[in-house]
């Protein structure tokens, strides 16, 4: 019996396929944009809790945070050391032209650079591929330290520290390429001198750590001497800003010995108040939080990776220069750590992170 089909059925229109998703796709996308909004809606309510309180501590400290910011801006600041501080203090001017009155143009840079902080850092460790119940938990105890090491002072290079390294602890782990700091160097010097360790970690860039074997090999000196060239440069600025932009010698002065560029030296001061004075009383949690968080980094640094040991050699700098020339009673002089501690800990800790590619060496 044949086979062949009719001429009327050859000639007949075969029906298109039918386009567009498939439920189950649908589905999935619709799920994907639920559980997204969830985790970027608790990171802002941890960031709303984190504000609340933030004001609430700081609400009878406004009028002098206020003078603290626009010294800086009329170029009479409380500190030499304050003068080359501009991005900030010029952030509330811009804000205080718009209309609103010093302490609240102060106090809506401050919310909105905490706010933008903790749903930066959601963003952040969801790229470095921490599953969203474990990043909620780093958000909140990441709001727990910086509550708890609020004092009188907290200005608006605090805030801006907080994001710079951020973003800084961030392109460490990722292993972001040279150019990725040399963006990010000029807004954190703008900010604060604390921004010259961007130019320390490009010189680290030039070096490669083996923490097992206790090596260290120059693998990109022209990373290395490029890292040192900004160095200088960012302290040739620092120098700069702070002898052409002052407009009058500031009037406060904690007393400590004079070093340069407005810079003071408390280094036995702060040796002695972290390991001694801070014991008497409820200090004593910094002292604390502070040695036992780089004591057990220590204990594990024969492990670390390079990228993990770049990130604690800096903030082990970092340290050293809050020890010289901060004042440890200021406990907010310890916020720039805590990006960095935050990403070496996740970092540390693969199995609250979900696997991903290997991110290509840096360029």
């Amino acid at each position: 019996m044949s086979t062949r089909a009719s001429p009327e059925s050859e000639r007949r229109p075969v029906a298109p396929a039918r386009a567009g998703p498939q439920p189950v796709s649908q589905c999935r996308a619709t799920r994907s944009w639920i559980h997204a909004a969830a985790y970027y809606g608790w990171a802002l309510l941890i960031g709303l809790v984190t504000c609340k309180l933030f004001l609430g501590l700081h609400a009878p400290n406004w009028p002098d945070l206020a003078d603290a910011t626009w010294g800086v801006v009329e170029g009479h600041p409380r500190s030499t050391a304050f003068q080359s501080r501009l991005l900030g203090p010029h952030a509330v001017a811009g804000l205080s032209a718009l209309g609103w009155a010093p302490e609240s143009a102060l106090r809506r840079f401050h919310v909105a650079g905490i706010l933008g902080l903790f749903l930066l850092l959601a963003r952040l460790l969801h790229l470095r591929g921490v599953a969203p119940g474990s990043a909620l938990r780093h958000l909140a105890t990441f709001a727990l330290a910086f509550l708890g090491l609020q004092f009188y002072w907290f200005h608006t290079w605090d805030t801006l520290d907080l994001l710079v390294f951020s973003v800084l602890a961030y392109g460490i782990f990722a292993r972001k390429p040279v150019r990725f700091f040399l963006v990010l160097y000029p807004l954190a010097l703008l900010n604060r001198e604390s921004g010259l360790f961007v130019a320390v970690y490009i010189a680290l860039e030039g070096l490669e750590f083996d923490a097992a074997r206790r090596r260290v090999r120059l693998v990109a000196p022209w990373r290395l001497w490029s890292g040192l060239a900004l160095l200088a440069l960012g302290i040739a600025w620092t120098a700069v800003a702070r002898s052409t932009l002052i407009v009058a010698t500031p009037e406060v002065s904690t007393g400590a010995p004079a070093f340069a560029l407005g810079n003071e030296l408390h280094v036995w001061a702060n040796l002695r108040n972290l390991l001694w004075a801070n014991f008497r009383g409820l200090q004593a949690v910094h002292s604390v939080f502070v040695i036992g968080v780089f004591a057990s980094f220590a204990l594990r640094a024969g492990r670390f990776t390079d990228a993990q040991l770049k990130a604690f050699l800096l903030a082990l700098a970092l340290f050293a220069n809050i020890l010289v020339f901060g004042i440890v009673v200021e406990t907010r002089v310890f916020f720039v750590l805590l990006p960095l501690l935050l990403f070496l800990w996740v970092d540390l800790e693969p199995a609250d992170r979900t696997p991903r590619a290997p991110a290509p060496p840096a360029a």
